[in-house]
């Protein structure tokens, strides 16, 4: 429903990434628990969101990444080495996605 327009639903598009913060800031142990498809369709979602015409969607989720890269490092949170592992696994798609075009990150991340 949102993922075709960006135009339409803006109200569904906003709750969606205050849904995804408030899952980050509550939840973020479960977000761990997830399968590794599951995070990176997450992931993935937080990094759309950067993207979006509409800026309180850009700018939430900049904040969630923000917010989930301080919940890595916290290690009441997650051990160093569980960091560590975080960081092998999804560092170059969250640069990919931060830094290059959709499409081709999309088209990149299918060989992952």
């Amino acid at each position: 429903m949102i993922r075709f327009n960006e135009t339409e639903f803006p109200e569904h598009r906003t709750n969606f990434f205050k849904f995804l913060s408030a899952i980050n800031k509550h939840a973020f142990r479960s977000m761990l628990a997830m399968s590794q498809e599951q995070f990176s369709l997450v992931l993935q979602a937080i990094i759309w969101g950067m993207r979006q015409l509409m800026q309180e969607c850009k700018e939430t989720s900049v904040g969630i990444l923000d917010s989930l890269l301080s919940n890595v490092e916290d290690q009441d949170l997650l051990s160093h080495e569980d960091a560590q592992m975080f960081y092998k696994r999804h560092y170059i798609e969250m640069c990919l996605g931060c830094c290059w075009d959709c499409d081709f990150y999309i088209f990149c991340c299918s060989f992952w």
